[in-house]
């Protein structure tokens, strides 16, 4: 499923099938990319002081899965940032 189908808001109008709330869907979209920001932060942070940490350079599990997370994460976020919707 697209990041589009997932985020864009449609709403029930009597006499047409759909039409698009292009303010929700900004205003959603916006937030979705704000709160996926924040965790990306959180993630990156932490992931630096479990490198900092570590010894030799070398990745934990659990710090591989936190950069699989950060990739991830830095993917949607550009993907919503391209989006673009139409009215």
């Amino acid at each position: 499923m697209s990041i589009m189908a997932r985020v864009c808001p449609q709403v029930r109008v009597a006499g047409a099938p759909f039409r698009f709330d292009a303010d929700g869907f900004n205003r959603k979209r916006e937030k979705d990319i704000a709160n996926d920001s924040t965790k990306l932060l959180s993630l990156a942070l932490a992931l630096k002081a479990e490198v900092d940490i570590g010894p030799d350079g070398r990745l934990s599990s659990d710090a591989v899965n936190k950069v699989e997370k950060i990739e991830k994460l830095a993917r949607d976020v550009k993907e919503k940032m391209q989006i673009a919707p139409r009215p």
